[in-house]
């Protein structure tokens, strides 16, 4: 990161300005333990689908976060795969002040893989 405070997860923006802001997230989802890819479908062996949802907010002098981005994705894989591989990119420019932090919220954290190359968040000056 340059010029930009990382802290507690948060980036801290350096200098009032209209930021370029990026994020994505990369989920796994596998079968729970004790389920094999081509079971039958019954109450007992089919895991119920997760939604998977990204927000980008960032915190002001407000006490209370401001959302800036929302994107969501539910999808179907084979069911004999075992796992599914999915991704959410978003993107924007927002105007930003000095001292403003901004953050990810994901929810199911479970189904996140923490891969370098494939979660990633950043924000850069653009004017």
């Amino acid at each position: 990161l340059y010029n930009v405070d990382l802290r507690n997860g948060e980036l801290i923006i350096p200098q009032t300005g209209f930021y370029y802001i990026y994020s994505q997230t990369y989920f796994q989802f596998r079968e729970p333990d004790g389920v094999l890819p081509d079971a039958e479908p019954d109450s007992d062996s089919v895991r119920n689908p997760k939604q998977m949802v990204q927000y980008i907010s960032k915190f002001t002098n407000y006490s209370d976060p401001i959302l800036l981005m929302k994107s969501a994705r539910t999808s179907c894989w084979f069911k004999k795969a075992g796992y599914g591989l999915y991704s959410i990119y978003q993107g924007g420019v927002f105007q930003l002040k000095q001292n403003d932090r901004i953050f990810v919220f994901i929810n199911n954290e479970e189904l996140v893989d923490m891969d370098n190359e494939a979660s990633f968040f950043g924000a850069f000056l653009v004017f």
